[in-house]
C-alpha cells in the first residue's frame, strides 16, 4: 500500500512548516477584499482536506507561497462568485531559479531556439514562475515537488501563458 503525501510530508517534517506562502505583487485598496477571500478559500480546502486525511497534525505546519499580483487578482472574483473557471490560475514561484543568462556572455552559446518572448525581460523557457491551476494548491502538488527536485522542470513546468493544470 503506497503511502499518502500527507503522511509523506508529516513524515519529511522535523520542526519546519511546509506549504505555500501568499506574496502580494498588488497594493491597490480595491484588492484587499479580493486577497483575503482568496486566501480564506485556499487555506479552508487546505486544512479541510488534511482535516480528512490519514496526518491531520500537519495543518498546525501549513503556510503559503502564491505570487498574487494584479493578473491574478483580476481573474479571481469571478472565482469567489461561481468557483475556479478554465481561465483561473494562481502563479507558483521557484525560490531557487536563477536566470541562465547570469552567465557571462562567451561563456555559452546561446541558439535561436533557446530564446522565447520577453516575460518580465526573461527570454529563456523556464521565467522562475508559472501559472497553475487553483484546484493545485493541495499536499499532492507540494509533495511532488518537493519529493523531486526535477519535478518543476521535467514533470510541470510550462511557460506562461500556459496555466498547468494536474
Amino acid at each position: 500500500m503506497s503511502t499518502s503525501a500527507y503522511r509523506n510530508i508529516r513524515d519529511d517534517l522535523a520542526v519546519q512548516k511546509w506549504g505555500w506562502v501568499i506574496y502580494r505583487c498588488s497594493y491597490d485598496d480595491a484588492d484587499d477584499e479580493t486577497r483575503a477571500q482568496y486566501r480564506t478559500c485556499v487555506e479552508a480546502n487546505s486544512r479541510g482536506s488534511i482535516a480528512q486525511s490519514d496526518a491531520p497534525e500537519i495543518a498546525d505546519r501549513l503556510e503559503y507561497f502564491i505570487k498574487s499580483d494584479k493578473e491574478v487578482l483580476q481573474n479571481l472574483p469571478g472565482f469567489l462568485e461561481k468557483g475556479w473557471s478554465m481561465n483561473a490560475f494562481v502563479k507558483i514561484v521557484d525560490a531557487d531559479w536563477e536566470p541562465s543568462s547570469t552567465i557571462a556572455a562567451g561563456d555559452q552559446q546561446i541558439e535561436e531556439q533557446d530564446v522565447f518572448e520577453p516575460i518580465d525581460g526573461c527570454t529563456e523557457k523556464d521565467v522562475g514562475w508559472m501559472r497553475i491551476a487553483p484546484s493545485m494548491l493541495n499536499a499532492e502538488f507540494y509533495h511532488a515537488l518537493e519529493g523531486d527536485e526535477m519535478a518543476w522542470d521535467h514533470q510541470f513546468y510550462e511557460r506562461p501563458p500556459t496555466i498547468v493544470r494536474w
